[in-house]
């Protein structure tokens, strides 16, 4: 079975093949907490179809409507900026992938009452759904949060208890925290040794060391996690998002 580090470590390299796919500067710390998200989600459910629990069903999307499946995109009144002509050229374009790859439903299902030994029994429940998806374009991780419902629709995706953990990086460090596998940002302090709320270009007086910034990352995280009884899951070094920060303070 695939491992969540695996899942997430093959979006790193994917992330850094072709970044702009992803997102930059700001939208890369979001990126990457989604990333882990969409590894773990992924993980429990490839866990839970190998034991039979849940599946995914893939259906013609017989009711869909045109309308509202090309929407304004290719409206000239809502696009000024596009060419009309180039516009009603992907029109064209669309039109014909619908008819070409069809119209599907993806949906989710899940099993209760299932002998534990032989894997057998229960019947198939439904979960979450989604419809409107022109070709496999539901596997752009459009599935994904059809598994996550259905998972806790199953009562599958449950973590023990609250966790807090963080991220640290030559312009400071995050505290989040982590509620049944979803993680929020819940702290965030620059590299100012002055200032904790201001964040300077590596270098510059008065910043401190990557050291310094990963021990105030660890002691600020207990803290919190003891405050508020949960269990703290230590720090790690966020490469992508200082990677991000470097572009965004260099320009």
């Amino acid at each position: 079975m695939t491992t969540y580090k695996e899942l997430y470590t093959e979006w790193r390299k994917a992330y850094w093949a072709n970044p702009n796919h992803y997102g930059r500067t700001g939208n890369v710390a979001h990126q990457l907490w989604n990333a882990k998200r969409i590894a773990r989600v992924r993980a429990a459910w490839e866990k839970a179809e190998d034991a039979g629990l849940v599946r995914l069903r893939v259906e013609p999307d017989e009711t869909y409507d045109l309308v509202d499946l090309l929407g304004d995109c290719y409206d000239p009144k809502v696009n000024p900026d596009i060419p009309p002509d180039k516009l009603a050229r992907e029109r064209r374009w669309e039109m014909e992938r619908i008819e070409r790859d069809g119209v599907w439903g993806v949906v989710g299902e899940y099993k209760t009452d299932v002998c534990p030994t032989c894997g057998r029994g229960g019947e198939w429940k439904h979960g979450d759904s989604g419809w409107g998806f022109v070709g496999d374009d539901w596997k752009d991780d459009a599935d994904v949060d059809i598994m996550e419902e259905t998972l806790a629709a199953a009562g599958l995706d449950k973590e023990p208890g609250t966790r807090f953990f963080g991220t640290y990086t030559a312009y400071g460090y995050t505290v989040w925290k982590t509620v049944d596998g979803r993680a929020e940002p819940c702290y965030r302090a620059g590299n100012c040794r002055y200032d904790s709320s201001q964040t300077f270009p590596r270098g510059t007086v008065g910043t401190m060391d990557l050291d310094a910034i990963q021990s105030f990352c660890e002691s600020t995280g207990i803290e919190m996690a003891q405050e508020n009884g949960a269990e703290w899951s230590g720090c790690e070094y966020d490469e992508v998002t200082e990677r991000s920060e470097d572009e965004c303070y260099n320009e």
